[in-house]
């Protein structure tokens, strides 16, 4: 992985002769306290989420025993208290499969699309598109993102930013519209942070 590489921004001549800003890297950017402080928020949040969601459990069942005879008051918490554990079990892990994800570097190695049928079978109801992604090392990432398949061409380099779990160019030279890294709004190239969020935009 790369996770040097610099940003380069110098003018080059268009086909017009004119000056343009070259946007060519990785940001630095990305080093930003805004976007590690926006992580750890977000984790904060998704696992307080859980934690009250798995409450419900036991709640829920507790309360409709109170109106169900055939089970006891005690024997609804004791189930309720175990869906709670289980539930819990599975969100920590998911959770920690998040927390570790890592960034890394990758090529635009082709694009795909699905038709989706009708349930008759003789019209297409949707399509589904796909970036086919090989990382820096060889593992083939087959990524479902209408935004990325009009935005990404074969050949580009990208950076998989692990936390945001979002994608950055490599090449933004000729780019007139850049996404938020944060919450993926479609920006003007001219735009240092995004109209949404106001997070900073990578370039």
């Amino acid at each position: 992985m790369s996770q040097n590489s610099q940003r380069v921004s110098s003018p080059s001549q268009n086909h017009n002769g004119k000056n343009q800003k070259r946007l060519v890297g990785f940001s630095d950017k990305i080093n930003d306290e805004s976007f590690s402080n926006y992580i750890t928020k977000e984790k904060n949040l998704s696992l307080g989420l859980a934690i009250f969601t798995a409450a419900i459990f036991p709640i829920i069942l507790g309360l409709g025993s109170l109106f169900i005879d055939f089970i006891s008051n005690t024997e609804a918490l004791m189930y309720g208290f175990f869906l709670a554990i289980v539930y819990l079990i599975f969100a920590f892990r998911f959770y920690n499969k998040t927390k570790n994800t890592k960034s890394w570097d990758g090529k635009v190695i082709g694009k795909e699309q699905e038709f989706k049928k009708g349930k008759k079978g003789n019209t297409v109801e949707s399509i589904e598109n796909y970036v086919i992604i090989e990382n820096d090392t060889g593992s083939i990432h087959r990524i479902k993102s209408n935004h990325l398949y009009n935005y990404l061409e074969a050949n580009d380099k990208v950076r998989f930013h692990g936390g945001l779990n979002t994608f950055e160019k490599y090449d933004k030279t000729n780019d007139k519209i850049i996404y938020c890294n944060v919450c993926e709004s479609k920006n003007d190239i001219s735009r240092e942070r995004c109209y949404y969020c106001n997070s900073l935009l990578l370039k």
